[in-house]
């Protein structure tokens, strides 16, 4: 065997001695790291970083402690374990919340604000029983809490006839109400209230077979006698509330009246006995 030269072997030497420091730090690094992320993730659980206070913009008919319940916060969670997305689902599952943000702030505060939905109508059942709802059919109160918030309306809450009205609060009216909704939401857009002979919707109607009819008051005190409108279908409301709208511009105040829209090309008026097609062609 051929004896090695000093300097090769010396080479050789220095070269594993650095491969080795380099290893060696590594390893520290590796290690470093791993104790720096345990150390993080201790201390993000550590009471230091849990939820300490909960800051909320409640409504007129959600109190600041409803909200807080339904967050789920009372156990002061972890700031860094908070699903925010599941905290607002739980929020906007309250009957009167429409929207809601949530806000996580360091070290220990979390913010919460809603935005609550507007009374549109009243469902009265057969039995006397009122539910009352946002236009989008969403509950919001019921039976004597429902009684209280009508009271205080002004002007009244249209009341909707013959659709389900003991339906639990929070819960929504299902698609047998879509067609009574629909026209509500289509007199409102209308704004028949500024009307020449301004008119407000009073009831909406739908019968078994799924027909809608509406009743409208005025408030002039010259013209208190109401109007009843036939909508049939809930389909082409557009056009019916426009011709409707024709109708009553042609009307005069005070006279009791029916007002036929089911084709709304050819309006029907009947004041009294007589029925007269009324022309839906704009002049000027």
């Amino acid at each position: 065997m051929l004896p090695i030269d000093p300097r090769i072997a010396a080479r050789w030497l220095s070269v594993r001695q650095e491969r080795s420091r380099k290893l060696w730090r590594v390893l520290v690094g590796i290690l470093i790291s791993i104790t720096a992320l345990a150390g993080a993730w201790v201390a993000a659980r550590s009471p230091l970083l849990a939820v300490r206070h909960v800051v909320i913009a409640a409504g007129a008919h959600t109190d600041a402690r409803t909200v807080a319940s339904a967050a789920g916060l009372a156990r002061r969670p972890p700031m860094l374990d908070l699903n925010l997305g599941a905290i607002r689902a739980r929020v906007l599952a309250l009957p009167w919340v429409a929207r809601v943000g949530v806000q996580r702030r360091w070290p220990n505060t979390v913010a919460i604000e809603i935005t609550e939905r507007t009374p549109a109508a009243v469902v009265v059942g057969g039995d006397g029983h009122r539910s009352v709802v946002d236009a989008s059919g969403r509950v919001l109160a019921v039976g004597s809490e429902a009684a209280q918030l009508e009271a205080r309306q002004v002007p009244a809450l249209p009341a909707l006839v013959g659709l389900p009205a003991r339906v639990a609060p929070g819960s929504w009216l299902g698609p047998g109400a879509d067609g009574a909704l629909a026209v509500l939401h289509a007199l409102t857009g209308a704004r028949l209230d500024q009307e020449p002979t301004p008119m407000t919707v009073t009831t909406i109607s739908q019968s078994a077979n799924g027909a809608l009819s509406v009743v409208l008051s005025s408030s002039l005190a010259s013209a208190r006698t109401p109007v009843t409108v036939i909508f049939g279908s809930a389909t082409q409301l557009s056009a019916k509330v426009s011709a409707l709208r024709l109708v009553l511009a042609q009307l005069a105040p005070g006279s009791p009246a029916t007002i036929d829209v089911q084709v709304a090309d050819v309006p029907v008026l009947t004041n009294g006995n007589k029925s007269t097609i009324v022309s839906t062609t704009q002049r000027g």
